[in-house]
C-alpha cells in the first residue's frame, strides 16, 4: 500500500494539485477556447497519444481478465505525466503569456486527468470520484454526478500516434544517456555546456533527435546537438580476457585470446557482445565463444568529455567551459537560490518579490548584469534593491563556489 501511495497515487495527486493551483491562479476556463489538437504543441500530442494508446491497453487488459497488467499500464502512464510531460510543460503553465499554447497545455492536462480518473475508477475509487467531481461535476452541472456513473473511455484513433511514441522513447533514451555522462561528469545540469555529441544511430534516427532536438537542448542544458561516427575522438575503448576465468577454460589458448581482443575493433567488439550477449573470436586458427564475464571492457574518456554507451549508440559530453557558459550557469544557480528562498520564506507562487544582491564576487555581478532579465523573469522579480530591509529574508550562499548574500520580499 506504501508503495502504491508513492510510486501512484501521490504522483497521480500532485499532478491534479499542479493543475487546480495554477488553473485557479490563472482562471483558466478549461471548457471553452479548446484549441485543436493539430494545433497544440508536439509535447501535448504525444501525451494524447499515450493517452489513447494506454486507453486501448487498458480496455485489452480488462476485457481478457488481465487484472493486474491494467493498473500497472496506468502507473506508468502517470510516471510519464509527471515526470515529462508536466516537467517539460511547466513554464508553458505559469509565467508564459496568455496565448494558444498556454490554452492548449491546460485543456491538455485537463483532458489526460480526467481521462486517467475514468480509467483510474475501478482500481481507487474514492480517490477517481475526488478528481472527476472536481475538475468536472464543479464545472458541468450536467455532467453525471460521480465518476462511476460516467462512460468508460474509448480510444480516440485520430489522437494515436504511434511514430511520434517511438520517436519520443528513442529521444528520452539519448536524454538519459546524457544525465548519466552528466552525473558522472560532476557538473550541475544548470551549468550549461557547449555541445552533446551522438554517434551510432541511423539516419531515420538522426532526423528523429532533430526533430525533438529542443528536448534534447533543454534537458541536458546544452547549447548543440552534433552527430558522429567517431567514437576514437571521445573515448578510447580497450577489450581484454579475463585471465582468472578464461585460464581454466582454455589454458595457453588465452594468450592468443588476448592478442585478437587487442588487435581487433574494440567498439565493434563491444557492440557485438553487449548486444548478444557473447563474442566470437578468431585466434591462432580456433574459434572461441567469449562471454561477458570473459571480458573485461574498459572505456576510457579522452580529456574533456564523458562519454556514454548501450550495445548500439553512445553520447559524448563536452565539459569546456567558456566565460559566457560560466556567466550563464552563475545567472541558473541564482534562479534556483533565489527559488529556493522563495519557498522557505512560505511566499506564494504569485507573489512579486523585491531582490537585493551583496557580493564581493565580480563574476557573480557579471552575471547578474548579462542574465538581468531572465532572472527577474524567473524569480518574479520587480525591483532590486541595493540592501535590503529589516523585514527581507536573508541567506548567504555559495553560488558555484562564489560567495553571495541573498535577501527577498514580498512587494
Amino acid at each position: 500500500i506504501d508503495e502504491a501511495l508513492k510510486k501512484f497515487m501521490g504522483t497521480l495527486y500532485n499532478v491534479y494539485g499542479f493543475f487546480v493551483m495554477y488553473a485557479n491562479l490563472e482562471r483558466v476556463d478549461v471548457l471553452k477556447e479548446v484549441p485543436p489538437v493539430a494545433e497544440r504543441a508536439i509535447v501535448d500530442r504525444w501525451i494524447l497519444s499515450r493517452l489513447h494508446t494506454l486507453i486501448d491497453s487498458v480496455r485489452g487488459d480488462m476485457e481478457n481478465y488481465h487484472l493486474t497488467n491494467a493498473p500497472r499500464a496506468i502507473e506508468e502512464f502517470v510516471d510519464d505525466l509527471s515526470n515529462w510531460y508536466v516537467r517539460r510543460s511547466r513554464d508553458r503553465f505559469w509565467g508564459a503569456e496568455a496565448g494558444l499554447d498556454k490554452q492548449a497545455a491546460y485543456a491538455t492536462l485537463y483532458e489526460v486527468l480526467v481521462t486517467v480518473a475514468k480509467l483510474a475508477a475501478p482500481f481507487m475509487p474514492f480517490l477517481a470520484d475526488e478528481l472527476y467531481r472536481n475538475l468536472v461535476c464543479s464545472l458541468d452541472p450536467d455532467a453525471p454526478a460521480s465518476v462511476h456513473l460516467a462512460e468508460y473511455p474509448v480510444a480516440d484513433v485520430s489522437l494515436k500516434d504511434a511514430q511520434l511514441e517511438t520517436d519520443m522513447a528513442f529521444t528520452r533514451d539519448v536524454i538519459s544517456m546524457g544525465h548519466a555522462a552528466r552525473n558522472r561528469s560532476g557538473i550541475k545540469t544548470r551549468q550549461p555546456l557547449a555541445e552533446f555529441t551522438l554517434g551510432g544511430i541511423s539516419d531515420p534516427e538522426k532526423q528523429t533527435v532533430n526533430r525533438l532536438a529542443e528536448f534534447v537542448h533543454d534537458e541536458l542544458n546544452v547549447k548543440a546537438v552534433v552527430f558522429t561516427e567517431d567514437l576514437d575522438a571521445f573515448a578510447q575503448v580497450t577489450l581484454k580476457p579475463n585471465f582468472r576465468v578464461l585460464g581454466p577454460k582454455y589454458g595457453k589458448g588465452v594468450q592468443a585470446i588476448a592478442k585478437a581482443l587487442a588487435t581487433g575493433d574494440a567498439v565493434q567488439m563491444k557492440a557485438e557482445l553487449e548486444a548478444t550477449g557473447s563474442l566470437q573470436v578468431e585466434a591462432s586458427g580456433e574459434t572461441y565463444t567469449l562471454e561477458q564475464s570473459d571480458i573485461d571492457v574498459q572505456t576510457q574518456n579522452r580529456e574533456g568529455f564523458f562519454v556514454e554507451m548501450d550495445a548500439k549508440k553512445f553520447v559524448a559530453l563536452s565539459t569546456e567551459l567558456t566565460h559566457e557558459l560560466t556567466l550563464e550557469g552563475l545567472a541558473r544557480e541564482l534562479v534556483n537560490k533565489i527559488q529556493n528562498m522563495r519557498k522557505d520564506a512560505d511566499f506564494n507562487v504569485a507573489d512579486r518579490i523585491k531582490l537585493s544582491l551583496e557580493t564581493p564576487s565580480s563574476l557573480v555581478e557579471e552575471a547578474f548584469e548579462a542574465h538581468r532579465d531572465y532572472i527577474l523573469r524567473e524569480t518574479l522579480t520587480t525591483t532590486v534593491a541595493q540592501s535590503p530591509s529589516g523585514h527581507a529574508f536573508t541567506v548567504a550562499q555559495k553560488l558555484n563556489g562564489e560567495p553571495a548574500t541573498l535577501s527577498v520580499e514580498q512587494v
